[in-house]
């Protein structure tokens, strides 16, 4: 179940990253966009600390006994990544458009 949205959600953030219509200057860039990019980032973040180290003793045991959680604990993350890398990149091109749309205002308002 799980699975499932996880990738439901990472191919309904890459519809919108991806997609060919402009991105909406109304959208508010609000700190929840942010921290929502930030949580995408910090779960592989934390599966890798936790893989690379010996702060958790029971992560290494449960890579023993359950490898095939671990396995997908794992991919999990990645989907994570990846959708919060697509989340990103539609957070930067609404910015550019919006700065866009400002040049162009201030262009037509100085001709005239």
């Amino acid at each position: 179940m799980l699975s499932a949205w996880g990738i439901y959600s990472t191919a309904r953030t890459a519809k919108r990253c991806f997609g060919f219509k402009k991105p909406d200057p109304d959208t508010a860039i609000s700190i929840k966009v942010v921290s929502k990019i930030g949580l995408d980032f910090a779960g592989p973040l934390i599966i890798l600390i936790l893989s690379t180290t010996k702060i958790m003793p029971v992560w290494h045991i449960a890579t023993i006994y359950q490898p095939d959680v671990i396995l997908w604990v794992k991919i999990m993350s990645v989907l994570m990544a990846m959708k919060g890398s697509m989340e990103l990149t539609q957070l930067i091109r609404l910015i550019r458009s919006i700065r866009l749309d400002k040049k162009n205002e201030q262009r037509f308002s100085n001709q005239g």
